[in-house]
């Protein structure tokens, strides 16, 4: 049970609404003058759903003075509703309150998160508005999404884990314009709302510097595991001084055969990227210009909002054939705009592909 301390009152009457460890507490009393100090538990005697439906359930639970208690206890009128969200079933927790927010109970952190009040209780009421349509007005799709790539498989995939959005028409991609495996946490950030949703975790972009620590990501295809060996986004270095550095990541791959006359396709699809710059070089980091550079692209800032992917973006650059060797190749990523420790690329995927005169597979 919750207890509070009513200190001593003139006998004056006053009503409040106060905010007390996530619990509307409704006030109304006048204190008799020999009552100096009343120490007393919040009861709830009878409770009242208040708002129920397929959205939110908001329930009150009260108790009503009984002036045959005076003199043993506080003359209050009791309204407690709770303060709770459940985003899904292995997502629950209780409301943080603005007190939570601020020194010596709250830390401010890299990212100024933004908040605004709605209602002075949970759950929000905007599911009550004649705006936000019910499940019985919500139209429903079904059927199979299938995927056709002749260089995983002669037949078709099935899309699992696909997002499938409904958009008005228009031009390929306008949707993204109009609407819109990671490294464990540290310990110090741990959100237990997100224990068993590790991408949703604070702080993640810092672990890149801790767990390469004398150099960037290198993967090497045929021996790394991607579910272990990469970072689940391209960020920037933070050096000791608290600035930030660029970074070059590399994938090594070998050739038996190189088509020197041939153009190979390198195919990079990225599914978020924020105030970033990809550029592509292949057995040579310093050359100058790069075979391909993206110039400033991203603001979608998934990073920082603990997102998984932003707007998409792909890029086919050609590869010519005298870039490569017969043996060990290396690809160059570099990511060279590093003000701040939000700016990153996450990849999709990457493909490069054989010229199509001859019969070499996608690496």
């Amino acid at each position: 049970m919750d207890s509070y301390t009513i200190s001593k009152c003139t006998g004056t009457l006053f009503g409040t609404h106060q905010e007390v460890q996530g619990q509307r507490v409704v006030l109304m009393c006048m204190l008799p003058l020999y009552m100096t100090s009343v120490l007393f538990q919040i009861k709830g005697t009878s409770f009242t759903v208040i708002v129920e439906n397929e959205e939110q359930v908001e329930v009150s639970f009260t108790r009503t003075w009984d002036p045959s208690l005076e003199g043993k206890s506080v003359p209050l009128n009791i309204d407690k509703r709770f303060h709770y969200m459940a985003i899904a079933d292995n997502r629950q927790r209780s409301m943080p309150l603005p007190d939570d927010r601020v020194p010596p109970r709250g830390q401010a952190l890299a990212y100024p998160e933004a908040m605004m009040i709605e209602v002075q209780s949970w759950p929000y009421c905007f599911p009550a508005s004649e705006d936000f349509p019910k499940s019985d007005q919500r139209g429903n799709v079904s059927g199979r999404l299938l995927v056709q790539d002749r260089y995983a498989s002669a037949d078709y995939i099935s899309a699992n884990g696909a997002y499938v959005g409904l958009a008005p028409p228009g031009e390929a991609g306008s949707w993204q314009r109009e609407c819109k495996n990671v490294p464990d946490p540290n310990p110090k950030y741990i959100n237990k709302l997100y224990v068993n949703h590790p991408d949703r975790q604070y702080g993640l972009w810092e672990r890149y510097a801790e767990l390469y620590p004398d150099g960037d990501l290198v993967y090497t295809i045929g021996t790394s595991d991607y579910t272990k060996d990469w970072f689940f986004a391209q960020v920037t270095r933070k050096k000791d001084d608290n600035s930030y550095q660029r970074t070059t990541w590399q994938i090594k791959f070998n050739l038996d055969n190189v088509y020197q006359t041939g153009t190979y396709k390198l195919r990079v699809a990225i599914a978020s990227a924020t105030l970033s710059e990809l550029q592509v070089r292949v057995n040579d980091p310093k050359a100058n210009p790069p075979l391909f550079s993206s110039g400033l692209i991203g603001r979608d800032n998934s990073i920082a909002r603990h997102g998984i992917h932003g707007l998409y973006w792909l890029y086919s650059v050609g590869v010519p054939g005298a870039r490569l060797v017969e043996g060990d190749n290396t690809i160059f990523f570099t990511q060279p705009r590093s003000v701040g420790p939000f700016q990153g690329i996450m990849y999709d995927y990457i493909r490069l592909e054989g010229p199509s005169s001859s019969s070499s597979q996608a690496i």
